[in-house]
């Protein structure tokens, strides 16, 4: 600014940058009627640097994200004057503040200070964990977890992530849980979204039907197939396994769906062979073990009429004889006085030698060496009468064995028949018909052995009991009178 009565020659022009420079200014005096105006006079003017601040400003950014522009404040300038600087900031591309750091260039018109620090902060990444369900089949190995992680920069992974399932080997669902340790993967923030699902279903059951027996041979019984086994607790159940008569027949077997297992089906063919007579000769009565001839009946003759003959016959000893190749049946007079009083009489008899290729399945019958049945039409009885059954034995009684006959019932009861066994054959007597066998059992005492026994043990402890009274008599601590007296007794 010039003083009174001073003015820039050129007003317009600048003072110029710092340094020192001349302009010219002229001067016109208040009172012009005495003094003169002076025109075109130097002035010198010395030009200063003008003070200025530049203030880096702070930046952030997200983990994986592009670097922001670095900026800064600056303060003091004139006009569209601006301030030589640069930024730049510490390195680094993980999570965590870095300095920011201005640096001046040449500014010729001004004194610039850098004022404040600047921080550059790279912030974490949300990152979203979530465990997939997974699924196995009962008995398979576990499978190894995994988890879908939402937010991840490029192909990185995450270090710090632990997938656990609920303990648990059994068929059904259980829980996959993750958690992160926040002490790794340190450029994102980790949040575990939701729970997986472990499945481990059922397996597919398989039936064994490798035990069960699967051809039987006629006996008059019922036979129950059964003996399938299956995988895990499921419960086996049948349709259609109670057989008896001759034929093919279709087993249904099923398991139930169980804990790890899911429910089965199959089927087994069973047949029932008929049963192999003794002989096949077409004379006399047929039905199981073919009677070959009835003594003093005319060939063709009925049952019923075979006993109503009998019962008019007026000799004085009447019976009935019924002859197969290896056995026979002789019917006494009473036995022919009740039975001839039926309508019809339908006779069967079956002896069935026992072979060990082909088992008896029945349990009450299977030590049976010979099965023996016969029968009459339902409702005819003899109680009151005798039948004496002979059979041939195929085999001699092995050593240390005894032969027996039992009369087995429908519950599979034994009842001893007390039977003979003598020159190759086995005699015993009924008086009803029904299944019998004969078994070989391991020989045992016989019940007058039993009582030899007993009464010899009774007279050993005797002769002891005296022999030591005699000698307590000898010592004087008892006298032998009183020996006397237990004698006496």
């Amino acid at each position: 600014t010039l003083p009174t009565g001073w003015a820039w020659t050129n007003g317009a022009q600048s003072v110029g940058n710092v340094g020192s420079n001349t302009f010219t200014a002229n001067f016109t005096p208040a009172d012009t009627a005495n003094y003169n105006t002076v025109s075109n006079v130097n002035v010198t003017v010395t030009v200063g640097k003008k003070a200025a601040t530049v203030t880096a400003n702070n930046k952030a950014k997200t983990y994986g994200d592009e670097d922001p522009a670095l900026t800064a404040t600056v303060d003091g300038t004139i006009g569209t004057d601006t301030i030589n600087y640069t930024l730049s900031r510490a390195e680094g591309e993980n999570v965590g503040e870095y300095v920011i750091t201005v640096t001046l260039g040449e500014n010729l018109n001004y004194a610039v200070t850098i004022t404040g620090t600047a921080t550059y902060t790279i912030n974490q990444k949300a990152v979203t964990v979530t465990p997939e369900d997974k699924a196995i089949t009962y008995g398979d190995d576990d499978v190894t977890l995994t988890y879908v992680a939402t937010g991840l920069v490029g192909e990185e992974t995450l270090t710090g992530i632990t997938l656990m399932r609920e303990d648990g080997t059994n068929a059904g669902t259980y829980t996959i849980r993750a958690t992160h340790n926040d002490a790794l993967d340190l450029n994102y923030a980790v949040a575990i979204a939701d729970t997986g699902v472990y499945t481990i279903q059922k397996k597919a059951n398989t039936i064994n039907t490798d035990s069960i027996v699967k051809e039987y041979t006629y006996s008059g019984r019922n036979f129950t197939v059964e003996g399938a086994t299956a995988l895990g607790d499921g419960i086996i159940s049948y349709e259609n396994n109670v057989v008896k008569e001759a034929g093919s027949y279709t087993v249904i077997i099923k398991v139930a769906e169980g804990t790890n297992y899911l429910a089965a089906e199959t089927t087994i063919d069973v047949a029932v062979k008929e049963t192999t007579p003794v002989r096949d000769d077409e004379s006399g009565m047929s039905t199981h073990g073919k009677i070959i001839s009835v003594e003093n009946a005319q060939e063709g003759t009925s049952m019923t009429e075979i006993f109503k003959n009998a019962k008019e016959d007026e000799s004085e000893s009447k019976e009935i004889i019924a002859t197969i190749d290896t056995a026979k049946i002789v019917f006494n007079e009473a036995a022919i006085e009740e039975i001839s009083i039926a309508d019809e009489v339908e006779f069967k008899f079956n002896v069935i030698y026992v072979d060990e290729s082909e088992p008896i399945e029945i349990a009450a019958l299977k030590d049976a060496e010979i099965i023996v049945r016969v029968s009459l039409s339902e409702g005819i009885t003899f109680a009151n009468g005798k039948a004496t059954i002979t059979i041939d034995l195929k085999e001699e009684i092995p050593d240390k064995k005894i032969g027996k006959v039992y009369y087995v019932d429908a519950e599979g009861n034994r009842t001893d028949m007390n039977a003979m066994f003598a020159d190759g054959k086995v005699t015993f007597e009924t008086n009803h018909f029904s299944d019998y066998i004969v078994v070989f059992e391991n020989e045992g005492l016989s019940g007058g052995a039993i009582a030899g026994i007993v009464i010899g043990s009774v007279v050993l402890l005797l002769i002891i009991a005296c022999a030591v009274l005699f000698i307590l008599n000898k010592k004087g601590i008892i006298h032998i009178a009183f020996i006397d007296r237990v004698m006496k007794k």
